[in-house]
């Protein structure tokens, strides 16, 4: 594990810009997974859990073409 490189953070709620830009210049993305402790403004808990998935699957396809 000391060789270990992480190269994706993933957030509960939307991270400030600035942590983003200062985690990109490590080579690291950000990707927001909401766990809906609460109810949503739209939508519903599974509309909630869609829109997870497809942010996860964004580390996925950038890690399937390295």
């Amino acid at each position: 594990m000391a060789n270990f490189q992480p190269s994706w953070m993933i957030w509960e709620g939307e991270p400030l810009p600035e942590t983003v830009e200062k985690l990109a210049e490590m080579g690291i993305s950000s990707l927001v997974f909401d766990p809906a402790a609460n109810r949503p403004e739209t939508g519903n808990y599974l509309t909630v859990m869609q829109r997870n998935a497809n942010h996860l699957s964004q580390i996925f396809v950038v890690d399937s073409k390295e």
